[in-house]
């Protein structure tokens, strides 16, 4: 029963700067490509 909140405690925080990594990789990715889109709509308005 001791090792749950340490093992929680651990886990947590990996998964919490894995997701900001994946967020941040997505972003990253992502923001460019909304600016093109966003660009090429301009263009045909």
């Amino acid at each position: 029963m001791e090792s749950k909140p340490t093992y929680l405690g651990t886990m947590i925080p990996l998964a919490t700067v894995a997701f900001g990594l994946i967020a941040a990789g997505a972003w990253n990715k992502f923001i460019p490509d909304l600016f093109a889109i966003f660009r090429a709509a301009w263009r045909l308005r």
